[in-house]
Parts: C-alpha cells; sequence; structure tokens
C-alpha cells in the first residue's frame, strides 16, 4: 500500500498491476477515516455536560461497528480471492441504504417525541445503544445480500 508515493501508485494502476485484493486496504482506510470524520463532532464536544468518556464512546462505537462490518463484508464475498467486491458494495450499501431510511426515521422520531423532548435532555449510553444497534443492523442486511450475491454468483457460474 501506498501512503505518499502517487507517482508509483498512478503507474501501478495504468498498468493495471492492481487486483481487488491489493485495493481493499485503501477502500477500508477511507471508510474509517470518514467514520471518524462524520462523528468527529461527539469527540470534541462544545459543551462540558458531555463525559469524556461517552464523547469518545461515540466515535468509537461506530468506526468499530463499520470496520469489522466491512471487513466481514470483505470476507463474505469471498476475501482475497473473491471478485467484483467494489461493484457488489456500492449498489448494494446503496439501495439498502435507501430501504433502511424509513427505519431510521420511524425510530428518531419516536426517540423525539418520547424520550428526546425535554431540551435540558443529554445524550446517553442508552441512544449509543440505539444508533449504533441501527448503523450495525444497517450493515448485518447488507452483509445478508452480499452473501446472496455471493452464493448465487458462484452456483451460476458452475453451471
Amino acid at each position: 500500500m501506498h501512503l505518499v508515493r502517487l507517482g508509483r501508485l498512478k503507474n501501478e494502476l495504468i498498468e493495471q498491476k492492481l487486483s481487488e485484493h491489493q485495493t481493499f486496504p485503501y477502500f477500508l482506510v477511507i471508510l474509517i477515516f470518514d467514520g471518524i470524520l462524520i462523528n468527529h463532532s461527539f469527540a470534541f464536544p462544545s459543551s462540558d455536560t458531555f463525559s469524556d468518556m461517552m464523547s469518545y464512546l461515540q466515535v468509537a462505537v461506530p468506526v468499530i461497528i463499520l470496520t469489522v462490518s466491512t471487513l466481514l463484508l470483505y470476507k463474505v464475498n469471498g476475501g482475497a480471492t473473491g471478485k467484483y467486491f467494489y461493484i457488489r458494495y456500492f449498489p448494494l450499501a446503496w439501495v439498502v441504504g435507501v430501504r433502511f431510511t424509513p427505519l431510521a426515521i420511524a425510530v428518531f422520531s419516536v426517540w423525539l417525541y418520547y424520550v428526546a423532548k425535554d431540551e435540558n435532555y443529554l445524550f446517553g449510553w442508552r441512544e449509543i445503544l440505539l444508533w449504533n444497534s441501527l448503523y450495525a443492523l444497517y450493515y448485518w442486511r447488507v452483509w445478508v445480500h452480499m452473501r446472496d450475491v455471493r452464493q448465487r454468483t458462484y452456483h451460476f457460474d458452475e453451471k
């Protein structure tokens, strides 16, 4: 994996010397950094109402879910010998995300109405558990569909 040598990387890409397996680390690192950037506001709260432990858990747990889920998706797709990971991952993640959105909106609405209606409400353990459970559920659904595509493709290729 190249960290700063863009010339070498471009040459390998132009010469098609990188396999899907060799490009997977780039994909995983970008996802991890995106997960950190998306959740960074929790790591640096603007008020004193958040404990340090809670703030860092709000970043760490989603990044852990993202990393483990992506590794499991990669493995269910065949790992180093799998094919078309990116071609399968992005469309499946998008469609599952679109289908998952109504559930997330419903849960968020119920949470707002029943739990977070007080303006002095503090984000706590149950919210970390709730939102990260939804996040894990989303990735589990992507995994189910990735596994199905992989199995059906494998059986189709045998015929």
